[in-house]
Order: structure tokens, then C-alpha cells, then sequence
């Protein structure tokens, strides 16, 4: 299976559970529900089989949508990004957005206990470090744990504007 870390293909069997995900979620958003294949279509009997459908809507439905999505992605964090070069003077693992982007979208969306949302920004922070370009080589990354304390402790109100 592609899915194996010893598979030639792993890497790009990371990035294609990278952007189903991420497209699941978008269907989500856009039209409210979604139905979640979850094994390949390959045969007519294949096709006839129902699948679950989830109301993003409802709290709970969403819930056990979002964990799904969650379970398939979580064991992928690390894995690099393919790397095919550089394609008309682009680097092309710039193409590709990280696992660690997304579930910082699928905690964040899921937003179930503060662990989420601390996780969310941990993915997020990782994602950051881990891809960002616009940094200088001088700069600090990103090196704090985020936790519901630190937002609660450090936001400043100056007017509408929260500053942290």
C-alpha cells in the first residue's frame, strides 16, 4: 500500500489524503452537507452501496465528519511534501499545501473542547514554521505552545482592536 512509509509513493499518497480532505471540507461548506466515500468506487456494486452523509449544519453530524477526516490525517503529520523540482521557475512543493494547514482547519471547524482549538493553532504554528518563505533567515519563528491561557493571558484590548 502507498499508505506504508517504506512505499516509493508515500509521499504523494500523503498529499492526495492532504487535499481530499481538504476538499470534503469545502463541499461542507459550500452546500451544507457532504457524502463521505470512504473506500474507492470500483465496481457497479461499489457504486450501489450508501455511503454516509453529513450535515454540516448539525453539530454532531459535523463532529463525526470532521474526526473522520482527523483520523486519516493525523497518522500523515511529518511527511514532507513531494518535491518534483522546480516547474517554470517554481519551486514545486510551493503547489502543495501541508497536512499540518489543514488540520489546523479541521480542529478549528470541529472547535469541540479548547484542546481543539490549542491544537488547531499548534498545527497552524507548525504549518508556519515548518512552510513559510516571507521570513528572513534572522527572524524568530514561531516557538510558543498555544493554549486557551495564553490568548486569555496576553490579549490586550485597545479600542475594537485586540492586540496579543
Amino acid at each position: 500500500r502507498t499508505s506504508n512509509p517504506d512505499n516509493i509513493l508515500h509521499k504523494e499518497n500523503a498529499l492526495v489524503r492532504t487535499i481530499r480532505a481538504w476538499t470534503y471540507l469545502q463541499i461542507a461548506f459550500n452546500w451544507g452537507k457532504v457524502t463521505y466515500y470512504s473506500k474507492p468506487i470500483l465496481s457497479i456494486n461499489d457504486a450501489k452501496e450508501v455511503f454516509p452523509e453529513y450535515s454540516f449544519i448539525d453539530v454532531n453530524q459535523r463532529t463525526v465528519f470532521l474526526d473522520s477526516l482527523i483520523a486519516d490525517l493525523e497518522p500523515i503529520v511529518g511527511v514532507q511534501l513531494p518535491n518534483y523540482g522546480t516547474i517554470y521557475n517554481f519551486a514545486s512543493t510551493k503547489l502543495f499545501f501541508p497536512v499540518e494547514a489543514v488540520l489546523g482547519d479541521l480542529y478549528l471547524w470541529r472547535g469541540a473542547s479548547t484542546t481543539d482549538y490549542e491544537k488547531s493553532a499548534n498545527y497552524y504554528a507548525i504549518a508556519i514554521n515548518k512552510y513559510s518563505t516571507s521570513m528572513s533567515s534572522t527572524a524568530t519563528k514561531i516557538g510558543i505552545r498555544w493554549t486557551v491561557d495564553n490568548f486569555v493571558n496576553n490579549i490586550e484590548e485597545k479600542g475594537n482592536i485586540f492586540i496579543i
